[in-house]
C-alpha cells in the first residue's frame, strides 16, 4: 500500500481496484433521475471492510444489499493496485475504514450529493 503523509492525494492511484471517473457524480445524478424509485426501494452499500467484520456480515446485510462483494480487505494486493472496476452508480452508502478520500475526489469520484459516506442508518456517530 502507498504511504500517506500530510494532505497529499493519490487520485492517480488505484483504491481497492476501483476506477476513477471524473464524470462519476454526473452519471449518478442521471442514473437516479431515470431510476427515482430505486432510492426508496433498496439500500445499496459499497464497503471495503472485511466480509468477516460484524458491520459488513450482519449489520449491512440486515439493512440492505452489499454490492460488489468482491471489493474489500479480502482482495489480493494485485487486484487492489489496479484500476479494474467501475464505481457502481447505485451505491447509496459508501463505508470504508481506509482513506478513500485520499484516492478518490469527494464529490467527483464518490460521495456525490445523494450518497452517504461512512454512515450506517440508525447510528448516531
Amino acid at each position: 500500500m502507498i504511504p500517506i503523509f500530510g494532505g497529499d492525494n493519490f487520485y492517480d492511484k488505484p483504491f481497492f481496484g476501483l476506477k476513477n471517473d471524473d464524470d462519476y457524480c454526473k452519471k449518478v445524478r442521471a442514473f437516479y433521475a431515470k431510476n427515482t424509485s430505486s432510492i426508496f426501494e433498496q439500500t445499496n452499500f459499497l464497503t471495503t471492510i472485511s466480509p468477516k467484520a460484524l458491520t459488513r456480515s450482519k449489520v449491512m446485510n440486515g439493512l440492505g444489499n452489499i454490492i460488489m462483494e468482491n471489493i474489500g480487505l479480502h482482495m489480493n494486493n494485485s487486484e487492489k493496485e489496479q484500476f479494474l472496476y467501475d464505481f457502481p452508480l447505485d451505491a447509496q452508502i459508501i463505508y470504508s475504514n481506509s482513506s478513500m478520500g485520499r484516492f478518490k475526489h469527494v464529490g467527483k469520484h464518490f460521495a456525490c450529493l445523494n450518497q452517504a459516506t461512512n454512515n450506517i442508518p440508525g447510528t448516531s456517530t
